[in-house]
């Protein structure tokens, strides 16, 4: 396999990283035939350049080693000299993919040495070409021993330095110099030449769909864990407006909003919706508004509560009486004066301004209908493309997020595009835009970015909606989605 030039896309981070190879594993390429494209990449690069002399290859305990394990055997196998020097895995490899790698290089007769003994350095002395597969993305604060000793040992050496991925060090104030980076599926944070050398990127097979779908890698990178020393109140505080006309809907939200994992959540509704909250919700703090309406009267009771939390949703069955509308206008206009995080949705999508609308930053979760009655702008039925760039040009500078609901569920901002393709018919079911609401709330108020905690939220509600269906068929309901939420946070967090 052939590295290509850099796509020229945004760089990844080490949890872009992370994401892309778990987002891979569930599109059905496995993380080992990743590796091997990998390692076939980097064996590549040396053999064209470098088409004679010793090969040393220097691999590090996790994935990055890996590849330099497959390196080494596809050198081997080229009829190279190789010789692969381990270095801190004493007990075995971090990952039984990386352990069958380093096995199979074994196997197929590369000469395999344990970074144990310090007279070691002398074989890195004879290396014409060195490979450095020590340490990828991720690497933080200062080089610890053993890589420490190696890279300054390294450093000093002047044959050619391959680094795989990343040079062992980069972002630390040590970094190990290459001569030549080969960067897998596309180019890193902060690659600078200086330090990398030459970089090619290689393509290694992770599927496109992989970075442009949200998936289980995204959720597993980009949930906010909570702290060991955390208490009451530090993993999110989320208040709730709804409720009126239609009293179920807030108490919805909110059970999609707790299942998703918050620590507080506070409901602020009329008369009617409070009550059926107080009834099915143990956990909620419920605040009882006086009438059946969410109007101007109670804009201060919502403000009241705004210094205690982290994000605000509001929308869920609040009509769309003009005193509503207007009170919503007057809530959050204030939230976003105090930095409040906003989802906006349903009801709460009545703007006669746009441009004000759009001032506030909020996550807006409308569809086709509800962003025609907003933007004014009719979105074709199937032409995703076209659909993008409709919604990024009315959002223009600003730093809304909108979700825009369908099949995929496309999260938008002015500079990033995620397409979320979980999702079963049965979801047309009344309440789950609720529930949906309610997880992109909880993860905002957990202190998810407006993006990720749209295209999370989009992510966890679908694949709930899918997990029910396995189980009820078509007899789900909105709250039958909210309950399978936990079961997929189990899953992919602890993937």
């Amino acid at each position: 396999m052939s590295p290509h030039p850099s796509s020229g896309r945004v760089p990844l981070s080490p949890a872009d990283v992370k994401a892309l190879d778990r987002n891979a594993e569930a599109l059905g390429v496995p993380t080992a035939e990743l590796m091997e494209n990998a390692g076939l990449a980097v064996a590549f690069a040396v053999k064209e350049r470098w088409p004679e002399g010793t090969v040393v290859v220097v691999a590090g305990p996790g994935n990055n080693g890996g590849d330099g394990c497959i390196a080494a055997r596809a050198l081997h196998e080229a009829g190279r000299a190789v010789y692969l020097l381990v270095v801190g895995a004493e007990e075995g490899m971090k990952s039984e993919v990386a352990q069958d790698a380093l096995d199979e290089a074994e196997e197929a007769g590369v000469k395999v040495l344990l970074y144990t003994d310090p007279n070691l350095d002398d074989l890195i002395d004879e290396a014409d070409i060195v490979v450095d597969a020590l340490l990828g993305v991720g690497v933080h604060g200062a080089l610890r021993p053993p890589f420490d000793r190696v890279v300054a040992h390294l450093s000093d050496h002047e044959a050619p330095i391959v680094a795989v991925d990343l040079p062992t060090g980069h972002g630390t104030d040590t970094p190990l110099v290459a001569t030549l980076t080969v960067t897998m599926h596309d180019v890193k944070d902060d690659m600078d030449p200086e330090i990398c050398g030459e970089i090619v990127v290689a393509d290694i097979g992770i599927p496109e769909e992989a970075q442009t779908h949200v998936g289980p890698g995204d959720l597993l990178t980009r949930y906010p864990r909570s702290e060991d020393t955390g208490h009451k109140g530090d993993h999110g505080r989320l208040i709730i407006v709804g409720g009126g006309p239609y009293s179920g809907a807030p108490s919805l939200t909110a059970l999609g909003a707790m299942m998703t994992g918050l620590d507080l959540c506070h409901l602020i509704l009329p008369a009617d919706a409070a009550s059926v909250a107080r009834h099915n919700l143990l956990e909620a703090i419920v605040v009882t508004l006086a009438g059946h309406r969410f109007g101007i009267e109670h804009v201060d009771t919502v403000v009241d509560h705004m210094d205690d939390a982290d994000a605000l949703v509001i929308g869920p069955g609040l009509g769309d009486a003009p005193e509503t509308v207007e009170a919503v206008r007057e809530t959050c206009l204030i939230a976003k004066q105090k930095g409040i995080g906003m989802v906006l949705d349903a009801d709460a999508l009545r703007w006669k301004d746009a441009k004000e609308l759009l001032s506030l930053g909020a996550i807006l979760t409308p569809h086709a209908g509800e962003f025609k009655r907003i933007s004014g702008k009719e979105l074709p039925q199937e032409d995703d493309e076209t659909r993008i760039d409709i919604v990024r040009t009315w959002i223009g500078d600003s730093d809304t997020t909108i979700l825009l609901k369908g099949a995929p569920d496309l999260i938008i901002t002015k500079d990033q595009v995620s397409r979320n393709v979980t999702h079963h018919p049965v979801m047309t079911t009344g309440g789950t835009g609720d529930v949906l609401c309610g997880v992109v709330g909880a993860l905002l108020s957990r202190g998810c970015s407006p993006f990720d905690a749209a295209r999370l939220g989009a992510y966890i509600n679908g694949a709930a909606g899918l997990l029910a269906y396995e189980d009820q068929s078509y007899g789900v309901r909105a709250g039958d989605v909210a309950g399978r939420i936990p079961f997929i946070l189990a899953e992919d967090l602890n993937a």
